[in-house]
């Protein structure tokens, strides 16, 4: 239950899943996190700048002058590595943010950014992490951070061993996750949004896509192709989307040399066809903007889908936002839904991974595309085509209702 702080308008507080009372401002679509407590510098500079609709300065350049092989070095180099090159400028920004906090802290009497790396001990490790005790995602956070500083000093050879060697299975927090739609909550959800609508594009491209919401938003009609599966001397041409999944776009995949970005395809079930039916196509993305807009060309970023589907589902009478707690709907609970209802219907592992876009093993089975177009497997046809084209979660809702 959320309360009203008198003092900053459209302000309220609410529990964390960790029970800890935090902030947040309200108002229209802006919905955003206010760190810190009320009548503290943070806070009212965070406040500000909602209020004043601009981005505040969260991170801060260290200076360039800092101690020869300490944290702060490492840090500096840490950010010239190509492995951080790679990362999204969202995991940029929030690992800047919270290693720059964590080298300004003080620590047995010192910064821990002036620490030499090479006298950096497990015990010092748990003592930086007990500094973060009260909030347990921020501290595995923080211990992926450190290990990141760690392999810098690896790597330029100022240390031989990681002092976070198998430490994260003691800092790894228990949750709930992200809650699944059941199959009453997924007709409640569609009685109440009409199709065509933002929402319910959105809602169905999460379940029948059975990907991410980063993979959602930037789903292209120019992405829908057509594609061959063959077995022995039968064949099947299958409509569906082929395109790179958003995370880990730029990582280098276990078998390719090169690091090449793997595509996945991911067939049209009747059912997202039905969907996608009053759409007009004369736009870039799948999930456009709307008439009223200035561009309809301009797509979605992931944050905004993901937030509104908890005011989509709270419109419907559906549980959703933080004051609802692990029963609060949302996008990747879809993406949960329907691996549930193809297990329900005896989908197998390997089916499942590909039927959702997952690398490795199951891309030999039915997920990557062989000379010609041709998709060869060595699955039964009928098991390959009816799970990809959602006949197993068909199946499984037509036995739940």
């Amino acid at each position: 239950m959320s309360n009203k702080h008198p003092d900053y308008p459209y302000v309220s507080s609410f529990q964390d899943r960790h029970g800890k009372t935090r902030w947040r401002f309200r108002k229209g679509k802006i919905d955003k996190n206010v760190p810190g407590e009320p009548h503290t510098p943070e806070f009212d500079a965070a406040y500000e700048a909602i209020v004043n609709r601009r981005t505040p300065a969260s991170v801060t350049v260290l200076k360039e002058v800092c101690l020869p092989r300490s944290l702060k070095h490492a840090y500096q180099l840490l950010r010239k590595t190509e492995k951080w090159q790679a990362l999204s400028p969202k995991s940029q920004g929030i690992y800047s943010r919270e290693i720059e906090k964590m080298l300004d802290k003080t620590l047995n009497g010192g910064e821990i950014g002036n620490g030499p790396l090479d006298q950096l001990k497990r015990s010092h490790v748990k003592q930086i992490l007990q500094l973060y005790s009260e909030t347990p995602h921020l501290q595995r956070t923080i211990l992926i951070a450190i290990n990141k500083l760690i392999m810098v000093g690896i790597n330029e050879e100022w240390i031989t061993a990681d002092p976070t060697y198998k430490l994260s299975a003691d800092y790894d927090p228990e949750t709930d996750g992200h809650p699944p739609w059941t199959i009453e909550q997924m007709e409640q959800f569609e009685r109440y949004h009409r199709i065509g609508s933002t929402a319910r594009v959105a809602y169905a491209l999460g379940l029948w896509l059975g990907n991410r919401v980063s993979d959602v938003v930037n789903l292209r009609w120019s992405q829908l192709v057509t594609k061959r599966i063959a077995v022995g001397d039968e064949e099947r041409v299958v409509e569906g989307f082929e395109f790179v999944q958003f995370k880990g776009r730029h990582r280098k995949r276990r078998g390719n040399a090169k690091g090449a970005d793997k595509s996945i395809f991911v067939p049209m079930t009747p059912w997202l066809e039905g969907e996608l039916a009053p759409l007009a196509r004369d736009t870039e993305f799948v999930l456009a903007w709307k008439e009223g807009r200035k561009d309809k060309r301009r797509g979605y970023v992931a944050s905004y889908i993901s937030a509104q589907m908890g005011r989509w589902a709270e419109e419907a009478g559906l549980p959703a936002g933080r004051k609802d707690g692990y029963d609060a709907l949302g996008m990747h609970g879809l993406r949960k839904s329907i691996a549930i209802r193809m297990a329900e219907a005896d989908v197998t592992t390997r089916q499942m991974m590909a039927a959702m876009g997952c690398l490795g093993e199951a891309a030999a089975a039915c997920g990557g595309p062989a000379d010609g177009g041709k998709i060869a497997t060595r699955e039964p046809l009928e098991n390959l085509f009816w799970v990809t084209c959602g006949a197993h979660l068909c199946k499984a809702m037509i036995s739940n209702t």
